[in-house]
């Protein structure tokens, strides 16, 4: 029997070396199939994704976008919050870590395109991030100082307003900046929310804490330089208080310069200061020795009790000086003079002061002299009214009231006295401010002022002043009529044609003329501006009356009453009454066969003139008059009878028909 017997070493390499050719031939395509599995569950989770994305937009169809230019972005987070997607951990099955990426939602013809990116929102939205600007950016502050934030907007990409939060600093919203560090720059952000799109935008700036302020010093109070006077008999000088303080709070040193070596001479001391930043504030004192022993005035004289057109002499008296030869100045220490009067053309402050012969000089003396004059007034204004001082102003017109006069006029030196008027610019006669004219003139006056000092001022331009107070005759009015009836004013006149006013006139020698005239109809008590051109040719039993105004506003009484009894109507058809043999017997009826006298009886109305009388005819057109206003026909007859009514101016009604059948 033969024993088994195990592999030999050659054959266990050629087995182990065919195992590696069989594993190199069929791992890639394992792998890759491996590889193909994964990318087609990738894909299924982005289209899970995409898919959450419609149906978030399909439950907020009116937040997708609706311009080209537009597009929304979505979260898994935000998916997950609304319920669209069980979980935000999503795993990349290429990878094995969780899905951080963005839906980006565009419109696309008349649907839109979900495109989920493996970014995150704001790095796909790049180009849609709102547009945030800054306004009044400072990106320096004073150390210490407060920070003044610029005033922020934001647009989202199709350019409505946003809200922006800020500033934030390290992720923190502040409200203020601290500024106590020189050199420290600090980020500030903003930051301006798209809800609609679910990205935000951010902007950042950088501010830097400087220091460009030099610091202060401060000498006896007083922060620039200045003059120090120090009495000639001081022994030493005074120590002066000082101060220096700098904007960063830190200590500053000064550096302190004199030029002040004897206590009688001129010379200065220079402050500088000097902070960290290199700012430097430099302040300067100038030490002057002063004399405290001035020339002093005692009294000064001159005449200043009364206006008038000469000069006043001021005259100074002095005390005892030391500086024996004194100098004299009217004019605050410009001009000086030896002698001790001085002549003053004008009034005006005069600043009077003395000086020695070392230099010395007293206070200054302030003489007020009001008394020189030799300024014109002003020419009057003049202020006329009418009635009485506060009335309607007066122009220079015709007027039959009281003019009242009041003038004003000012005088730079004294006062106006009084004032004066003439009629003629030559003579003047004096008189108040005020004046009343109350009686009939037309003349010009001129009027001019006096100041206490007798200085006149020009007169005024002419000034006309025209009263006319005289009472008018009522007007002459003629009439005319085309039907030649004669119309007198006061005289009661019909007539069946037309009425014009010919003239209306007013004789007046003096005053005003004639303005217009005026017109009442039946009451005199309301009245209009007179037409005058009158033409009355309507039917019509009026009363006019008329006045004449002048330019002055006089009005004369009115005139008669002046008839207008124009008519123009016809008489009303007649009514007749027919009876049988006398105005007592039986009625008769129009063509009725009798064998009695018809007696016949008219009336008729007529609304203007009145009737004057009728007429009867056989065929309408012979008339015969009607004696009264009745007729009997005895004769026998059968024809038509007409009948008509006649008014006072010739106005005929239209005929009235019958018939008559007498047979005896």
């Amino acid at each position: 029997m033969k024993k088994n017997q195990g592999f030999t070493l050659i054959e266990v390499m050629v087995m182990t070396v065919l195992a590696i050719l069989l594993t190199l031939y069929t791992l890639p395509k394992i792998l890759r199939l491996l590889d193909t599995s994964k990318d087609e569950l990738y894909k299924n989770q982005v289209r899970t994704i995409e898919k959450a994305a419609k149906d978030y937009y399909l439950k907020e169809i009116d937040e997708l976008p609706t311009e080209k230019k537009d597009a929304r972005f979505l979260t898994i987070k935000e998916l997950v919050d609304h319920h669209d997607l069980d979980t935000e951990e999503i795993l990349d099955p290429r990878t094995n870590e969780r899905m951080n990426g963005c839906v980006m939602v565009k419109p696309a013809g008349k649907d839109y395109q979900y495109t989920y990116v493996e970014k995150t929102c704001n790095e796909v939205a790049s180009s849609y991030l709102p547009k945030i600007k800054m306004k009044n950016l400072e990106q320096t502050v004073e150390v210490n100082g407060t920070y003044t934030f610029p005033k922020v907007t934001a647009k989202d990409i199709l350019g409505e307003e946003i809200s922006v939060v800020g500033p934030y600093v390290n992720g923190k919203l502040i409200t203020k900046l601290d500024t106590s560090t020189v050199g420290k720059k600090i980020e500030i952000e903003y930051q301006a929310k798209d809800t609609k799109r679910h990205i935000l935008g951010k902007k950042r700036v950088e501010v830097e804490v400087v220091d460009t302020t030099p610091p202060q010093i401060k000498i006896n109070g007083k922060t620039k330089s200045f003059t120090y006077e120090q009495p000639l008999d001081a022994k030493v000088l005074e120590p002066f208080k000082v101060e220096c303080q700098d904007n960063s709070g830190e200590k500053v040193k000064l550096k302190v310069t004199s030029t002040v070596s004897k206590i009688h001479e001129k010379g200065t001391v220079t402050y500088l200061a000097k902070d960290k930043a290199g700012n430097i504030s430099a302040l300067v004192v100038t030490v002057k020795q002063v004399d405290t022993k001035n020339p002093l005035i005692l009294k000064v004289d001159g005449n200043r009790t009364d206006y008038k057109t000469d000069p006043v002499v001021l005259t100074v008296s002095k005390e005892q000086h030391l500086g024996n030869n004194l100098q004299y100045s009217f004019d605050g220490g410009k001009h000086w003079q030896d002698d001790n009067k001085k002549e003053i053309t004008e009034n005006k402050k005069v600043e009077i002061q003395l000086k020695d012969m070392f230099g010395h000089t007293s206070s200054i003396w302030t003489e007020e002299v009001t008394t020189v004059d030799r300024t014109l007034p002003t020419i009057p204004t003049v202020n006329l009214t009418l009635d009485h001082w506060l009335g309607k102003e007066y122009d220079s017109s015709w007027t039959n009231k009281n003019v009242y006069l009041e003038l004003h006029s000012e005088d730079q030196d004294s006062f106006v006295d009084f004032y004066e008027y003439s009629v003629d610019g030559v003579q003047f006669k004096k008189m108040n401010s005020t004046m009343i004219f109350e009686k009939n003139t037309n003349q010009l006056y001129y009027f001019r002022s006096v100041d206490a000092a007798g200085n006149r001022s020009s007169y005024t331009k002419g000034i006309r002043i025209q009263i006319d107070k005289q009472k008018l005759k009522a007007p002459k009015v003629q009439l005319e009529t085309n039907t030649g009836h004669q119309l007198i004013p006061g005289k009661k006149v019909w007539t069946s044609g037309e009425i014009s006013i010919k003239d209306i006139s007013t004789s007046k020698k003096n005053g005003s003329p004639i303005a217009y005239y005026e017109v009442s109809k039946d009451d005199k008590y309301s009245y209009t501006k007179a037409n005058p051109t009158y033409l009355f040719n309507d039917h019509m039993k009026e009363i006019y009356y008329f006045r004449s105004v002048d330019e002055a506003g006089n009005k004369s009484e009115w005139t008669k009453p002046i008839y207008l009894y124009i008519d123009r109507v016809r008489p009303s058809v007649p009514q007749v009454t027919l009876k049988l043999k006398n105005k007592k017997g039986l009625t008769y009826k129009s063509g009725t066969t009798v064998q009695a006298p018809i007696y016949m009886k008219v009336v008729s109305v007529d609304s203007g003139s009145g009737i004057d009388y009728y007429q009867w005819s056989k065929d309408g057109i012979v008339w015969e008059e009607l004696e009264q206003n009745e007729k009997t026909f005895t004769e026998n007859m059968n024809s038509k009878i007409f009948v008509r009514a006649v008014d006072k101016v010739g106005n005929v009604s239209f005929p009235y028909e019958m018939h008559f059948h007498i047979q005896k």
